[in-house]
């Protein structure tokens, strides 16, 4: 299982923005032609696929092509010219470098150095934290500092990983009346709790480390489980020396309330926690206002660990992928540490309810929330990535010593870390990763029959969970296409062939054209393996045939639709007993027709009243188009996309150069832009806020109107 939580590990750091280093080598090479370099192949560092000659060329001049005179812009150089103080227009290069426009708001940024290399030196900027074992550093820019030009240079350098502004994380309450309760409350008799006590009283061995707003350490019915725990929140004032130093207890109400919900001790009312007493670590890495930040969360996690927590409980969560949370999160599965995260609730006015970072991840248990009749709440986000779900209502302690009813997924969370701390009292031989798969195996199905994204797996049942042998494999029925089995992206799963003549039959749902990645480990010798073949939409003429000994990485082309995946013993086969495996399962759209058209003179033309689809599909993008305008008039730019793990940034380039910026967040889907214009060339860019990889579709339109017509139409 090391060897496999390691092949994870590469997996899921394979994002990094190491590649810049590789785009910057060529920008002393830029002649100022839009010709492109002589054909070579390489590996991408990015998504790990093979590219074309044409895509290896592209990446080679895309950031090196100024607006101006075809000069590339070096922040670095000295100039000893006359016109030393006339410089290229940095606006100009940046355009081209893989920088959101909206990382101009941040003067904290997250960096990470590389293995073999010194921690770097301030430069610019105040160093607020260093974490020397994960090599990370919390800075914050000087004043006056401008944030392109640093990111520029320090992004070139051959010690740095990676570096990202430290974004928000914000929790959101709903908590209703203060009312005593008598009996046990409906939420635990919907997961058959009591059931499940009857096989187990508790957990007092396990740890749970709670990374919230803190907890109430002197609640009555927490207090005695409460171990050592970490204030983790760095604040920039006067006193933050005394801040760090400060108690992680619980100045919002939130973290107690998840908190009572694990392991709130039996009283004379009959409310209860699940595990009814446990070790409660809290980490406090939210404010008071509901507010954090992805370092002190990702801090959270390498502390949990590094202080023998068994289960880290997140309830608070991102819509966007984050290098250091996936590091975070990496680093607890190394450690055979559980994390178990909220899926998130949207509000009304979003326009998807898509699965929160870290719960995304494929070693993360994501949880979502049903209502009293085991229906999917509206509130709870859902996707492939969901796992299982519990009751979001509940009963629970509150600060002060009282209690109080909450609802959300992140109080759906702490009844499946309770449940998971029952599973290692009952099953002590269970590694994290089989427990995590034993929850998965006990769900009750409550929605449409097998997985689904509303309620995944299912809604966990305690008692079925501590009186259910675990197994190796979920799935023993799915041995044929008309009974497949569900894999769903960014999971992992893991299953057994029991004997030569079985196989297992899986269907792949994938939302968007692309690449599915597999990253398949096996439990077994030197002369194991299995043959794995790949049927894209069920057809068996195009169908694609692997063999894997010990573990591999396939990368598979994937049409939109649903396809199949059968996996059998190979013909060198040699073992008698079952043969276990573990497949980490994750997705990467399509690049889109227009690529590659990441640079201004690879700019993709656009007629009016067309609309293009787009795609994000590697970290950094921005995709360059441009209309040519006939008369005097006006042009409308509308940008938008569908889900919340993108916020579009639109870009105007007039033909004189000036450059105008469309990113609002309100709506964060839609950016439009309507511009009174003149005859000549203008350039569009669409990018992503984040600057991430995202698995989704952008769409863009532009719609001219000559100033004839307007009259025309006022006449």
């Amino acid at each position: 299982m090391e060897e496999s939580r390691n092949k994870q590990k590469k997996w899921l750091l394979g994002g990094s923005l190491v590649a810049i280093i590789l785009i910057f080598a060529a920008i002393s090479f830029w002649d100022g032609s839009s010709d492109r370099a002589a054909p070579q192949g390489r590996e991408n560092s990015v998504t790990g696929t093979s590219e074309t000659d044409e895509q290896i060329a592209m990446e080679a001049t895309e950031e090196a092509t100024p607006f101006n005179e075809g000069q590339a812009f070096d922040a670095g150089a000295e100039n000893d010219s006359a016109e030393a103080d006339e410089k290229p227009d940095p606006d100009a290069f940046f355009a081209h470098f893989p920088f959101a426009p909206s990382y101009e708001e941040h003067d904290e940024w997250i960096i990470k150095w590389n293995e073999g290399y010194a921690q770097p030196q301030a430069d610019r900027f105040e160093i607020l934290e260093v974490d020397p074992k994960r090599k990370l550093m919390l800075i914050r820019l000087n004043e006056g500092v401008e944030a392109k030009e640093w990111y520029h240079i320090w992004a070139q350098r051959q010690d740095i990983d990676f570096i990202r502004p430290n974004q928000r994380v914000e929790i959101k309450n709903q908590k209703g009346v203060q009312s005593p309760f008598v009996g046990i409350p409906d939420y635990l008799q919907q997961i058959n709790a009591e059931e499940g006590w009857e096989e187990v009283d508790g957990n007092d061995d396990v740890i749970i480390a709670v990374l919230d707003t803190g907890i109430d350490l002197n609640h009555p019915l927490l207090k005695p489980f409460i171990v050592e725990g970490a204030y983790l929140i760095f604040e920039y004032d006067q006193d933050a020396k005394e801040t760090k130093e400060r108690l992680p207890h619980d100045d919002n109400g939130h973290g107690t309330r998840v908190a009572g919900v694990i392991a709130a001790a039996e009283n004379q009312w009959g409310y209860q926690g699940v595990m009814r007493q446990a070790k409660l670590m809290p980490i406090k890495v939210i404010k008071a206002n509901g507010e954090g930040t992805e370092f002190d969360v990702a801090q959270g996690i390498f502390y949990a660990v590094d202080h023998g927590a068994d289960i880290v409980l997140l309830s608070a969560g991102f819509p966007f992928n984050s290098e250091t949370m996936r590091e975070a999160v990496t680093y607890a599965e190394e450690h055979d540490v559980l994390v178990i995260a909220a899926s998130g609730n949207s509000e009304a006015r979003d326009i998807s309810n898509q699965i929160n970072y870290p719960a995304a991840y494929p070693t993360v248990l994501a949880v979502g929330a049903v209502n009293e009749q085991d229906q999917h709440e509206s509130y709870s986000n859902y996707g492939p990535e969901l796992d299982v779900v519990a009751p979001g209502r509940v009963y629970t302690t509150d600060v002060g010593g009282g209690f109080t009813v909450d609802e959300g997924t992140s109080f759906a969370a702490p009844q499946v870390a309770g449940l998971a701390a029952l599973i290692m009292k009952k099953y002590p031989h269970l590694t994290p990763q089989e427990v995590r798969h034993h929850i998965r195996a006990t769900a009750v199905d409550v929605g449409p029959e097998g997985w689904d994204e509303w309620t995944g797996y299912g809604r966990i049942d305690v008692g079925r969970a501590l009186t259910t042998e675990p197994v190796k494999d979920m799935y023993l029925d799915n041995d044929h296409f008309d009974r497949a089995a569900p894999l769903p992206i960014e999971t992992v799963l893991s299953a057994e062939i029991r004997n030569k003549e079985d196989q297992d039959v899986y269907y792949i749902e994938a939302p968007y054209p692309g690449t599915i990645h597999l990253d398949i480990y096996l439990h077994v010798g030197k002369y194991d393996g299995v043959d794995i073949v790949f049927y894209p939409l069920g057809n068996e003429d195009e169908a694609q045939s692997f063999s894997v000994q010990k573990e591999e990485l396939l990368k598979i082309k994937v049409p939109a639709g649903k396809s199949f995946l059968r996996i059998a013993y190979n013909e060198n086969e040699r073992r008698t007993t079952p043969l276990p495996y573990d497949i980490v399962h994750t997705f990467h759209i399509y690049p889109d027709n227009q690529h590659p058209n990441h640079s201004k003179e690879e700019a993709y033309p656009l007629t009016n009243g067309q609309v293009i689809t787009g795609t994000f599909h590697e970290a950094g993008l921005k995709d360059w188009f441009y209309f040519d305008v006939p008369e005097k008039g006006t042009i409308h730019v509308k940008l938008s996309v569908f889900t919340s793990r993108s916020d579009p940034v639109l870009e105007l380039y007039t033909p004189e150069g000036e450059r105008i910026e469309r990113d609002l967040n309100d709506p964060p889907w839609e950016e439009e832009q309507v511009l009174s214009v003149e005859p000549g060339r203008y350039f569009i860019v669409a990018s992503d806020w984040y600057a991430n990889q995202v698995n989704e579709e952008y769409y863009l339109v532009v719609i001219f109107t000559a100033e004839t017509e307007s009259k025309q139409g006022v006449n």
